[in-house]
């Protein structure tokens, strides 16, 4: 994703926002939910069917199909280069690449977007070339166009049989951006893969750390999508982060429902829990949307 090809896919975007499509992954009937459930910080295994209730637009669902961590997942690591990164915040974003690739079964693919006043879809080091993933992350220059390189991360061609997430690396900061924070929203509203965003801020003493910009956005961007944010400081690592977020969406469920509804067009409101007893956190997408059937 070069910066040449960033604005049609920004085109793409608004018109995709007009047309109000589609935004699950579907068959023909079925949505497809991510829900992630946990314990503390256990991920929870051996629920079916049985142990879940869905709700769309409040009417509950028959859940036809759960799997868990069978299907291939395809993680999008989209990182700022701008000219704020630098040592050991630079050094730290290596190590995630890194530890993010090593994580990775063979089956997995990843994909790495570094962005400052433009996004660059980095070539991926051959298989077997014994090549680290940092080594084509790029140097920091220039300033920050973070929701133009937000969506087209989101927006970016996928492999349908794929699960995807994508790990966005910001400082919250945007001054170059031809997209607003709103319509960013909802790009990721309509878009298909799970958020997570790790957000770094600077650390002035150990009694003060500086608030995170936007964080309400970047929360609720997250929540929509089933995803999480996590803020930290500059002195901290933020590798630990990345590999969470992609071992807490590897552990998620795959729920299947087709909508006794039907599909209607429009904003479809989603809710997932956990009948068992227990305390139980999920984290699901909480909605999509459905064009009008002419458009479908």
């Amino acid at each position: 994703m070069t910066a040449s090809g960033l604005l049609p896919l920004l085109c793409v975007a608004m018109l995709s926002l007009g047309a109000q499509a589609p935004v699950f992954r579907t068959g023909v009937d079925f949505v497809v939910v991510d829900a992630s459930v946990r314990q503390g910080d256990r991920p929870v295994a051996g629920l079916g069917s049985s142990d879940f209730e869905i709700r769309d637009n409040g009417t509950v669902q028959t859940v036809r199909d759960v799997s868990f961590e069978s299907s291939p997942i395809e993680v999008t690591l989209a990182v700022d280069l701008s000219g704020s990164v630098s040592g050991r915040l630079l050094e730290a974003i290596g190590r995630a690449v890194d530890r993010v690739a090593a994580t990775l079964r063979p089956t997995d693919r990843v994909h790495l977007v570094t962005f400052n006043q433009a996004a660059h879809e980095r070539p991926i080091p051959p298989a077997g070339s014994g090549a680290l993933l940092s080594s084509v992350l790029g140097s920091p220059h220039g300033t920050t166009s973070l929701f133009d390189a937000l969506v087209a991360t989101l927006i970016r061609p996928r492999e349908p049989t794929f699960r995807s997430m994508a790990v966005l690396l910001t400082d919250g900061e945007d001054n170059m951006s031809f997209l607003d924070p709103g319509t960013a929203l909802e790009v990721v509203r309509r878009a298909d893969p799970s958020l997570f965003v790790v957000g770094f801020v600077d650390q002035g003493t150990s009694f003060q750390i500086l608030p995170f910009p936007n964080r309400s956005l970047f929360d609720a961007m997250t929540q929509l999508t089933g995803g999480k944010l996590t803020v930290l400081g500059t002195a901290e690592d933020i590798s630990d982060a990345f590999v969470q977020a992609v071992s807490a969406f590897r552990s998620s469920y795959v729920l299947r429902y087709i909508p006794d509804n039907g599909q209607q067009p429009g904003w479809h409101t989603v809710a997932v829990r956990v009948l068992r007893e227990g305390r139980f956190e999920v984290r699901a997408r909480q909605g999509y949307f459905v064009g009008p059937t002419s458009e479908r």
